[in-house]
């Protein structure tokens, strides 16, 4: 293995820091590396990640000269530059167009048209996204569109374990939801809600769910993805209906485990 200056860079954030798991010793740096060992850094310390490469038999250290990090936050320019051919990081540049909800609508919107425009009709996004609007920039276009009656759901951009999020039938909540994204600066995804999900059949009703299937990228030109056998489903703890009155129960209309771990607590 090569060996490269310790890093002196910060590889983490305050924010991004949390407390080792139990058993998790932060003096075991690897900073003795023995011949042909792999060695990862995982910022934050992370339980399943640090345990799981652990498993693989690499070594957590506290060098630069690591086989693998992993990190919360995109790299920075200064980290993409410092990469070495053996390194492997668990972001590609770029993959916020994917992950963040806002980008991934202007991602798909633009891969639509591009397919539609060269004779695949069968691509418009219409036929697989719900209609859709980003706030505040397309509020005008979401007023001229008002429905009454209809069910929207608001979702900011860069969120996660359902926070923020919201259904609402009202133009006043909308407006006011769009109004405090931007003095945030933050960017809202307003979409038409599925009215009738597949449900998964529970009692008289059933229950929404959602499947979370695990890839690997490895490769992004020529595409290389590899597929995990195993997945995750995830419930809501309340049987679903829809109605006005029951728009803000999250048990009902939400699947993420923090807010439906909340309901049965």
């Amino acid at each position: 293995m090569l060996e490269f200056p310790r890093a002196t860079w910060p590889l983490g954030t305050p924010e991004d820091d949390v407390p080792p798991y139990e058993g998790d010793d932060p003096l075991d740096a690897g900073d003795d590396q023995a011949d042909g060992e792999l060695l990862f850094q995982a910022n934050p310390r992370s339980s399943m990640v640090t345990r799981t490469l652990e498993g693989g038999g690499l070594r957590p250290t506290a060098r630069a000269d690591y086989n693998v990090l992993w990190q919360k936050r995109f790299l920075n320019p200064f980290q993409m530059r410092s990469l070495h051919p053996q390194q492997r990081v668990n972001h590609f540049p770029g993959m916020n167009f994917l992950t963040h909800k806002d980008q991934l609508v202007r991602t798909v919107r633009a891969a639509s048209a591009r397919a539609v425009s060269a004779g695949h009709p069968e691509a418009a996004v219409e036929r697989y996204l719900p209609t859709t609007w980003l706030l505040p920039d397309e509020m005008d276009t979401l007023e001229s569109a008002w429905q009454a009656g209809r069910v929207l759901i608001l979702k900011f951009g860069i969120s996660a374990r359902g926070e923020g999020i919201q259904l609402t039938t009202s133009l006043a909540d909308v407006r006011a939801a769009s109004a405090a994204a931007a003095a945030e600066g933050a960017t809202l995804v307003a979409s038409v809600y599925v009215r009738s999900p597949y449900l998964v059949p529970v009692g008289p009703t059933g229950r929404k769910f959602d499947l979370r299937l695990y890839v690997c990228v490895t490769c992004v030109d020529p595409l290389r993805a590899y597929w995990h056998t195993e997945g995750l489903v995830r419930f809501a703890s309340s049987p679903y209906q829809l109605n006005p009155d029951n728009l803000g129960e999250r048990g009902v209309h939400l699947t993420n485990y923090t807010v439906n771990k909340v309901q049965n607590s």
